[in-house]
């Protein structure tokens, strides 16, 4: 049998790494590789590229890709080379894999695995075991000052892990993956307590009455520094500038409130904004913060680092807003913004994966959207559509089936007015076609009426 031949373009690149890998994003559970041999595997295989920088290890059930945004976008202003890396992607892989807001280049994704094949071939990983190695060696050819992390799934077997960060931090514990983390607020906090190492900070975004004695339990056996963020800083959410900017009020511990400026406006991003500054703060002396510059970074963190997917406002008449919240948490957050918004009639565009329970999640949805776009992404784990129009019509919310999400966008563009607004929710899946579609026929504007 003729031995497969390495990668000689992107395209072949994808390819493979869709194709031919293990890839929780498309399977599903039957894609998790439990355990850190592989990932081990590759670092050696490459010279442990992770070792070679200072890392911000994130964790977290919701809010810690906005957390890493906004903690990148900080040290960014203050001069510095930031590697991010961050899952899944939106509308391109190498959205994975950033220095300074720019992608991995094409050639750098093929390169690397041009490099590597024969250890690829002898190690088997699994898709998200490979792309952290690339990133982790990425970053180390392009000799970055820090780099960010984000946790894919969980923490104590996740192929991030293997890491020794200045700071390690966990933003908050909600019920999502419960098949492997388990099904207990308890039980989920003690996996993603898994990323706490020997003598290494961690900070807590959010403590809550179920989880905290789990971490200072884990931190206290590993002789960890445990902080509470808002012990250091406090961030509050004080209403919308416009449809793309929000102000906040923000309060140092035992200091004035300053009032600033940000691109990101939904009130569920004023937790992650508070963790991130008290990163900054315990990131102080290692990077050479100051306060003044990580608020000023506040009001540019998409243009800076080029964060997608969290309430991003793709047109303004009428207003079509893109949120990738996917669990009850994160739909119970992103509705709380509703209320900001004056429009005449809500639009909502709705798919989720199969492994969520929507019968928790529909009931959270408000009765008061004229009517449900419901669809799927063409993805093997999507939640058949029919499956969901069972439960909305249980619910007693207007629905209509839609075989495509693009099929279901131009049927609320079509019937939404322009004082109307337009809400995509339910899975990171379906905002990134949405986000492609929109990208590939729109141009900017609504063109699919």
């Amino acid at each position: 049998m003729t031995a497969p031949q390495p990668p000689r373009t992107y395209s072949e690149a994808i390819d493979f790494l869709y194709g031919s890998l293990p890839m929780f994003q498309r399977q599903g559970g039957t894609a998790v590789k439990k355990g850190l041999d592989n990932i081990h595997a590759l670092a050696e295989t490459l010279g442990h590229p992770e070792r070679t920088y200072p890392v911000v290890h994130i964790a977290g059930t919701n809010g810690k890709g906005s957390t890493a945004h906004i903690l990148a976008a900080i040290l960014q202003q203050h001069g510095l080379r930031v590697g991010l890396y961050t899952s899944p992607h939106y509308v391109d892989f190498r959205e994975r894999i950033k220095i300074n807001g720019k992608w991995i280049p094409q050639e750098g994704v093929v390169d690397f695995l041009r490099t590597i094949w024969p250890d690829i071939q002898h190690i088997r990983p699994s898709f998200f075991e490979l792309t952290v190695a690339m990133a982790f060696d990425h970053f180390r050819n392009e000799k970055v000052d820090a780099a960010i992390i984000e946790t894919g799934l969980g923490g104590r077997l996740d192929s991030t892990n293997i890491v020794h960060p200045l700071l390690s931090i966990i933003t908050n514990i909600g019920r999502d993956h419960q098949e492997f983390l388990g099904h207990t607020l308890e039980a989920i906090a003690a996996e993603k307590a898994g990323i706490i190492k020997e003598k290494t900070p961690v900070l807590i975004g959010r403590s809550q009455p179920e989880t905290i004695s789990v971490f200072e339990r884990h931190a206290r056996a590993a002789h960890a520094p445990l902080y509470d963020a808002k012990e250091i800083v406090d961030c509050t959410h004080r209403g919308l500038a416009s449809l793309s900017q929000a102000h906040y009020g923000i309060r140092w511990a035992q200091g004035a409130e300053h009032i600033v400026l940000s691109d990101l406006t939904p009130p569920y991003q004023a937790a992650n904004i508070r963790t991130a500054l008290a990163a900054a703060a315990l990131l102080r002396n290692a990077f050479g913060l100051d306060r003044h510059t990580a608020l000023t970074a506040l009001e540019n963190v998409r243009t800076a680092t080029g964060l997608m997917g969290r309430w991003q406002l793709i047109h303004t008449r009428p207003p079509v807003i893109i949120d990738s919240a996917h669990n009850a948490d994160g739909i119970r957050a992103a509705l709380n913004t509703l209320p900001l918004y004056s429009y005449d009639q809500l639009h909502i565009i709705y798919a989720a994966a199969a492994d969520k329970d929507i019968a928790a999640i529909v009931p959270l949805l408000p009765h008061k959207a004229v009517r449900y776009y419901l669809t799927e992404f063409d993805l093997p784990r999507k939640m058949p559509v029919h499956r969901l129009m069972q439960t909305f019509q249980q619910e007693g919310l207007p629905a209509a089936p839609f075989p495509t999400s693009a099929q279901a966008l131009k049927a609320a563009c079509t019937h939404a007015g322009e004082n109307d607004l337009i809400l995509v929710i339910g899975s990171v899946f379906l905002a990134g076609e949405i986000l492609q579609n929109w990208k590939a026929h729109n141009a900017g504007s609504v063109t699919l009426r």
